[in-house]
This record gives C-alpha cells, sequence and structure tokens, in this order.
C-alpha cells in the first residue's frame, strides 16, 4: 500500500503522503478495539454484531477500491 501512494502522488510529496497514510492506520489500529468494544457492551457482548460491523466496514472498503482509477501506461 505504501507502494501504490508513492506512485500516485508527485516525487516531492512522496514522504508527506506515506507519512499520513501511517498515521491513519495507526488511528485505524487505535480506534477498531474501541469501536468492537462499543459494539459488544451495547449489544450485551453479541458477537454477530460485531462481527457484522467488520463485514460491513471490509465491504464498504472494497467498493470504495472500485473508483481508484490507476494511470494507463502504453506498453
Amino acid at each position: 500500500m505504501n507502494t501504490f501512494i508513492g506512485e500516485r502522488v508527485p516525487v516531492e510529496k512522496t514522504g508527506a503522503a506515506v507519512g499520513f497514510l501511517n498515521t491513519i492506520w495507526q488511528l485505524g489500529s487505535l480506534s477498531a478495539p474501541i469501536g468492537m468494544g462499543m459494539i459488544l457492551d451495547t449489544f450485551g457482548n453479541s458477537h454477530y454484531y460485531a462481527f457484522s460491523a467488520l463485514a460491513a466496514c471490509a465491504f464498504i472498503s472494497g467498493v470504495i477500491v472500485l473508483f481508484i482509477s490507476l494511470p494507463h501506461t502504453e506498453k
């Protein structure tokens, strides 16, 4: 993923883009357990809702990836 981001931005902004990406990943690592804990507490420790939330997030992420356009290269 770092390589993909590095290829999508201008060369002079690669460091900032990769640093921003790593920041977002670290925030996700912090917020995901908190969110899952809140879901488990809200629904009485029902893992069905926790796994449903994970599946919904994976589905939404997959839909977002479909909208990424790659540059066309001639061979």
